[in-house]
């Protein structure tokens, strides 16, 4: 989407009109298309400030610039201007709420000390690389362990005498 803002910002009445014209239905596509654009070019403005009061919050400002920035577009997708409301009044809330789920969705819930974060970073990934196999015991391909490898003596009495157990050696059947 290329957004290129005009010389002259348009007044509120040319907004209204354009967000009337924007629903209705006899209007083309690309006429749509590009009043929407127009709509997102004027507002960009408000969408920076509302992003700008939630800088400083551990989050990078491009990141903040780019939510607000979609919250405007949902803003403008949804407003519906027979409802007889002022766009900023739908516009505002819409865009601190984007904004406001960015953050409960990839920040931590409570304010936990860097230390404790570190911790968990560390114990997280020496955690992931303790699991992780050093070398496999011998190499497989499918099921071909089950009918080559060797079968180990059944320990329970459960299991008949003469019959072969159902699991390779080394593991405890259970």
């Amino acid at each position: 989407m290329t957004v290129q803002v005009s010389e002259r910002a348009l007044e509120p009445a040319d907004l209204r009109t354009l967000f009337k014209e924007l629903v209705d239905d006899n209007v083309g596509t690309a006429r749509r298309a590009q009043i929407r654009e127009r709509l997102i070019a004027e507002y960009l403005p408000v969408a920076e400030r509302i992003a700008g009061k939630y800088r400083n919050r551990g989050q990078s400002q491009d990141d903040l610039l780019q939510i607000a920035r979609i919250g405007l577009i949902n803003a403008v997708d949804r407003f519906d201007p027979g409802r007889g409301t002022d766009f900023l009044a739908f516009a505002v809330p819409t865009i601190t709420g984007e904004v406001r789920r960015y953050f409960r969705d990839s920040t931590w819930a409570v304010r936990v000390p860097r230390r404790l974060k570190e911790l968990h970073a560390a114990i997280t990934q020496r955690t992931e690389a303790g699991s992780r196999p050093t070398s496999p015991a011998r190499p497989t391909s499918g099921w071909s362990w089950w009918r080559t490898g060797p079968r180990c003596i059944p320990r329970w009495p459960s299991c008949p005498p003469g019959k072969p157990p159902l699991w390779p050696c080394g593991s405890s059947g259970t």
